[in-house]
């Protein structure tokens, strides 16, 4: 399995969606994800990957795939 796919995994059981309803291109806010559940979510990935996200890195992320490829990309 891909680190996107297991990324995407993650996120699914966090947000306690199917895997196959969340989209890349879907902004978080029409996912029904306040940014108090964005917060938490991002807190349990750094924690399951291992992986440091900073402020800068957050305000740009508004939609699931912007997520995914951050998170990839510092897990290289």
């Amino acid at each position: 399995m891909e680190n996107r796919e297991k990324i995407r995994l993650e996120i699914s059981e966090i947000l306690g969606k199917e895997v196959e309803s969340l989209k890349d291109d879907v902004e978080f806010s029409n996912m029904g994800v306040d940014s108090f559940s964005l917060i938490n979510m991002i807190m349990e990935l750094q924690e399951i990957f291992k992986v440091r996200l900073n402020q800068e890195d957050l305000a740009s992320i508004k939609n699931l795939g912007l997520l995914l490829d951050l998170v990839e990309s510092r897990m290289k």
